[in-house]
């Protein structure tokens, strides 16, 4: 056994010393010597290396402008439904983005990595060392020549980014001659430990969707949801109004959020919500942006022309007395889609790295997919325009309007461009796709939106008509203190829903209405609790998206016992005609709907929804 050990020892012995020979050798005999550079050469070479270090400067300020790239990828467009390109403008900079969805629908990752950087920042000093010039020393006396291109390699760290320049310089000067193959230049940048950091919020986005959790967050406490209402006036909301709200409000809480670090205080432990780990503590600083107007997607299920709708339970007529329904509730579930840009930026001792993503909340949940993972691509019909159209846009007077347009096809808006004033005609030509039952649309300031149908026909000129919109003022009669009216009027291309008094002014254009007036006053009834469920239609994701395929989604509520005060005491619909002319010389609608006694339970109630249900509203425009 000693013998055995022994023979180890040797073998180890052995081994030590062959690697001590191999290093001796190449430091001491195979290596060739360094060159000592003379002093009367030296001010050349610092010159050089400072020419080269500012060189390296510049490029990290590039680079950390445009998200670690100095040479920007390949650029692809984005689309009418998904406007993200794969760069995001900030201020004037095109700064590729890391993530995004591009305009078909697919996930994309475009981080580059360091070694891509360092490739990069190597090509771009290729094509700039030879801009150091060398006239001033060539002045004083020198004969410099230089021999072919430089090669150059670069090592970027944490603190400092190290190049070597491999490029030889023949130096004379006062009997001296000296040749430089060899130039290394060590600059200290904060670039690499930036990009580090960058790297690593990056990965913990993609790993952790923390800013599709908050925007999820913002989404349920700024948006209507899925909730319940104890009321039996119908819930409406513009769709405009809760895109402006949620906007405000992802740009404050984008704002807030803040990665783990020794680079601020929290002023609460609240705030604490708002802290991101990304694995350590970091000391740069780390801002995330979000801006209302950066292009942007809001959709949302159910909702048609601007506005979301939650219809009341137990309004519907011939239900008799409706107790055991739980008179009278508005549930509602509404389902999302929400994709915006939030740059990212890393700045240590003045420098900065930025870098942008797109967040994606999808059906009211935060992604899954990945750019390894993507949804099916959907078919961009906007592509395939082979139509050849004319379109002229006029108002009802036939004088012309300038108007934009648009074109849809199942569940995809072509963007055509505008009709442009020529003479007494308003015209735009073009091409559109090959749809069957697409719509034209059109829209202008001050007129309501224009769907017309497309014949389908190969080439065809198409004459729209748009209606002026009216502001006028409401005015419903018969209301005393603490009651309130909902008034909506409905036609085939437009609808309007004002609730009174809080809102006095009605926007209307011609047509043939169908009007509807609930009227309600405080009071005191009691619901029974039970469970309610309700279904919606939304939009099947992959490429069942763009032929409208829709696909049913149910949800459950649970209705507490409670005792509620907005009691319906009257009401009544009426089918009603306003021409343009009419209108023109109007300034006010009067409504006056028929009312009842206040229910004081539900038997009550029920017998006045079937008086609301035969009642005629009176309407008239001043």
């Amino acid at each position: 056994m000693q013998h055995k050990k022994a023979q180890v020892t040797i073998f180890i012995i052995i081994a030590v010393l062959i690697v001590a020979v191999a290093l001796f050798s190449y430091f001491f005999i195979f290596r060739p010597p360094a060159i000592v550079i003379p002093s009367e050469i030296q001010p050349v070479e610092a010159y050089l290396v400072e020419c080269v270090s500012e060189q390296v400067k510049d490029a990290t300020r590039i680079a950390g402008l445009q998200g670690g790239y100095l040479e920007m990828p390949e650029f692809e467009p984005g689309s009418e439904q998904l406007p993200f390109s794969s760069q995001f403008d900030f201020l004037g900079i095109q700064v590729p983005y890391w993530f995004y969805v591009s305009g078909n629908n697919l996930a994309r990752e475009r981080k580059p990595s360091l070694k891509d950087i360092e490739k990069e920042f190597a090509d771009y000093l290729k094509e700039r060392v030879e801009e150091c010039k060398f006239e001033s020393f060539i002045l004083q006396g020198y004969d410099i020549e230089v021999e072919g291109k430089p090669d150059i390699e670069v090592n970027i760290r944490a603190n400092s980014i190290e190049t070597l320049v491999n490029w030889p310089i023949d130096i004379n000067y006062r009997d001296i001659n000296v040749r430089i193959v060899e130039h290394r230049v060590s600059t200290k940048t904060s670039f690499g430990q930036l990009y580090d950091t960058a790297n690593r919020i990056f990965d913990s986005e993609q790993e952790k969707l923390f800013l599709e959790n908050y925007a999820l967050d913002v989404l349920r406490l700024y948006a209507p949801t899925t909730d319940i209402e104890l009321s039996c006036a119908p819930k409406t909301w513009f769709v405009s109004s809760v895109r402006d709200e949620v906007n405000s409000a992802l740009e404050v809480n984008i704002a807030a959020v803040k990665v783990s670090g020794t680079y601020y205080e929290l002023d609460r432990k609240e705030d604490e919500y708002f802290e991101v780990d990304v694995g350590e503590s970091i000391d740069e600083q780390v801002y995330f942006l979000y801006f209302r107007n950066m292009p942007h997607v809001f959709e949302v299920w159910p909702s048609e022309d601007n506005l979301m709708e939650a219809e009341p339970i137990g309004t519907q007529p011939g239900l008799g007395i409706l107790g055991t329904l739980g008179l009278c509730y508005v549930p509602y579930h509404f389902v999302y889609d929400l994709k915006f840009p939030v740059l990212v930026q890393v700045l240590r001792n003045g420098e900065l790295f930025q870098f942008p993503v797109v967040v994606v909340i999808d059906k009211n949940s935060i992604r899954n997919m990945t750019a390894a993972e993507t949804q099916e691509i959907v078919f961009d019909l906007c592509q395939h325009k082979t139509q050849e159209v004319t379109i002229f846009t006029y108002d009802e007077n036939t004088q012309p309007i300038e108007a934009k347009l648009g074109f849809k096809c199942f569940n995809q808006i072509c963007d055509l461009g505008r009709t442009r004033i020529e003479g007494s005609k308003a015209v735009l030509e073009t091409r559109i796709p090959q749809c069957y039952n697409g719509f034209v649309v059109a829209k202008a300031d001050g007129y309501v939106t224009k769907k017309a149908p497309s014949p389908g026909i190969q080439t065809f000129v198409m004459n729209v008509f748009m209606s002026p919109e009216h502001v006028l003022d409401l005015e419903v009669g018969g209301l005393g203190s603490g009651e309130h009216a909902t008034v909506t009027f409905t036609s085939e291309d437009y609808s309007a829903s004002v609730y009174y008094p809080d809102q006095k002014q009605i926007i209307l254009a011609e047509g043939i209405y169908n009007v509807s007036v609930y009227l309600f006053k405080e009071s005191s009834i009691t619901l029974e609790s039970q469970r309610v469920e309700k279904c919606i239609d939304v939009p099947v994701g992959g490429i069942g998206a763009i032929f409208g395929i829709m696909q049913e989604q149910c949800f459950e509520l649970d209705v507490p016992q409670e005792t509620y005060t907005d009691v319906i005491f009257g009401g009544g619909f009426v089918e009603f005609s306003i021409t343009e002319s009419e209108l023109r010389g109007a300034s006010k609608v009067s409504i006056i709907a028929p009312s009842y006694d206040v229910p004081k339970n539900l038997f009550d109630l029920g017998d006045v929804y079937g008086l609301i249900d035969v009642g005629e509203v009176r309407v008239s425009i001043k």
